[in-house]
């Protein structure tokens, strides 16, 4: 199953990607999350057997993917968008805060 979700922002793209990267770095090593870089402004992530997602930063949006056979679980979808929709108003705020 897979989630796909945009959120506008008003940062600079590369500013908005360092701000993210600061405040996630505790998640990427407690659940060991691969991070590759498929073009300039999308990257893809990987957490072991539990799904895969891309996050594509534009210059007024970001596009997230998640695909995951977990989000089939009952509940789990709706956990999810419900914990992307709180961590990007977040991000944007700090990274808002810090231009």
């Amino acid at each position: 199953m897979t989630i796909r979700k945009e959120y506008m922002h008003s940062c600079e793209p590369e500013k908005l990607y360092e701000v993210a990267m600061k405040e996630a770095e505790p998640y990427i090593s407690k659940f060991n999350v691969k991070i590759s870089r498929i073009s300039e402004n999308i990257f893809e992530a990987k957490v072991s057997i539990f799904g895969k997602g891309t996050i594509e930063v534009q210059k007024d949006r970001i596009i997230i993917t998640v695909d995951s056979s977990f989000l089939g679980m009952p509940g789990m979808k709706e956990k999810v968008e419900e914990m992307m929709d709180k961590y990007m108003a977040e991000l944007i705020e700090k990274c808002k805060a810090q231009q």
